[in-house]
């Protein structure tokens, strides 16, 4: 059986208000610990940037058979990893030059 959560930190260049996330779940579907982890984000302010911590969990619960679970985990692990590069990236593009 593959991992059952999936953890991420990292810096960004921009002030903690930046941030905002919404999470959509497919038309008629109410999200539960059998059909969707939980993916919680901590924002905490350190100098002039923020730290991003991301947590995915409950992978182990889903009602998915031990190879698609280990297979999920596996695919997420690597694309929160694209996508948290894309936003250290972005992050400071949107939020303009910080004064020095």
């Amino acid at each position: 059986m593959g991992p059952d959560r999936i953890e991420r930190d990292i810096l960004i260049d921009a002030p903690p208000r930046f941030f905002s996330f919404r999470w959509n779940f497919p038309p008629g579907e109410e999200p539960t610990d059998r059909n969707a982890p939980l993916v919680e984000f901590t924002l905490t302010p350190e100098g002039e940037q923020t730290r991003l911590h991301l947590v995915e969990s409950g992978i182990r619960m889903l009602d998915r058979s031990d190879d698609e679970k280990t297979t999920y985990a596996d695919e997420h692990g690597s694309g929160w990893d694209v996508i948290l590069a894309k936003l250290v990236e972005y992050a400071p593009s949107q939020h303009g030059p910080r004064p020095r």
